[in-house]
């Protein structure tokens, strides 16, 4: 499971912010956020790479742009011994690929899908992570209303 600490949930709620402006602007200002398909399988690479051998450092494609991943769906103490990235599948709002993934502790096969968005850091997002904050709604707290 990902915690994102003061600094990691401040970029995220920026990206957010900007993902979600971006809905409102047309597709070209969007796209700025949606990295080149190798740029993007090399990000998603890197993570699940980092995930099977077991690495929780900092993670980059190229020594400059991070890779931050966000799976708070894995469970606790289960372990990647391979995965196999079948494809990129045609998704609006980033750079979507299918994967295989072969766990341990317990023992399955599963079929997910990420998300990669995002320039510096780039995001790489489970699907049902990507949704939960897609459609994250925040109550706002009460307080004095303006005259």
């Amino acid at each position: 499971m990902l915690i994102l600490g003061k600094c990691g949930a401040r970029a995220l709620a920026v990206m957010l912010a900007v993902a979600s402006v971006s809905a409102c602007r047309p597709s070209d200002y969007r796209s700025r956020y949606v990295p080149q398909e190798s740029v993007a399988r090399a990000a998603l690479t890197v993570a699940l790479r980092a995930w099977e051998q077991g690495n929780v450092g900092r993670l980059s494609i190229d020594g400059q742009r991070r890779v931050e991943l966000v799976d708070q769906h894995r469970r606790d103490g289960q372990t990647l011994n391979r995965f196999t990235i079948l494809g990129e599948v045609s998704v609006e709002g980033g750079r979507w690929f299918e994967v295989e993934l072969n766990l341990d502790r317990p023992a399955q096969t599963e079929r997910v899908r990420y998300c990669v968005i995002g320039i510096d850091p780039l995001w790489v997002f489970r699907q049902a992570d990507y949704e939960q904050l897609a459609h994250w709604d925040h109550p706002m707290p009460a307080g004095p209303t303006a005259p």
